[in-house]
């Protein structure tokens, strides 16, 4: 894949919600319509839809990092910031739920999907795999595997804002968001 000019990157990316939709499959010469380019224009850019689909899913994850970093580097002990990211986190995802679903589809699928789950692994789950090691050494967490328990985090809050999406339901909800922190937050809270 050869990286798109601003123009174009700008076009898709704000298009990601009709590329990335749960319900079907969008083909290149759809998203060129979509956008308004030539066809051309997307095959000189991207192999095919796998490929455009990395690439959207990679940026839509950096975007997120963006808005997760100051939460991160808050003074806040591990439980204050962990429930602030997952917020911030399922706040971000369901202004997108078509990123959930490509993130899952992305997951299982492996083949031509790997750079979106190295971007995944370095930008989204590095991070708060360092938060929850943090907060386990510090006594505020309990759990066996920091690893497994960000995936577990992570795969979670993606089904809660897909299912609400594919019923329909209103994903900007402030309660839904504090509802869902809060329930992943005792997953992993030391009970005493």
């Amino acid at each position: 894949m050869k990286t798109p000019p601003d123009h174009l990157a700008a076009r898709l990316y704000d298009a990601s919600a009709q590329i990335l939709r749960l319900d079907s499959e969008v083909k290149l010469d759809e998203v060129a319509t979509t956008i308004d380019v030539p066809r051309a224009t997307l095959y000189y850019y991207f192999s095919g839809r796998d490929d455009l689909t990395a690439y959207l899913l990679t940026r839509h994850l950096e975007a997120g990092s963006e808005v997760f970093a100051p939460v991160l580097s808050g003074e806040s002990g591990a439980g204050d910031k962990l429930r602030a990211l997952l917020q911030a986190m399922i706040g971000f995802l369901a202004e997108q739920p078509g990123v959930c679903g490509g993130l899952l589809s992305a997951m299982g699928s492996g083949i031509g999907m790997q750079e979106v789950m190295t971007a995944n692994d370095r930008v989204i789950a590095a991070p708060l795999r360092d938060l929850l090691s943090h907060g386990r050494e510090s006594g505020e967490f309990t759990f066996d595997d920091a690893a497994d328990t960000a995936n577990l985090l992570l795969g979670a809050m993606l089904i809660a804002i897909l299912g609400r999406a594919v019923e329909g339901r209103s994903l900007d909800d402030g309660g839904f968001r504090r509802s869902i922190a809060d329930q992943l937050i005792r997953t992993v809270t030391t009970t005493t």
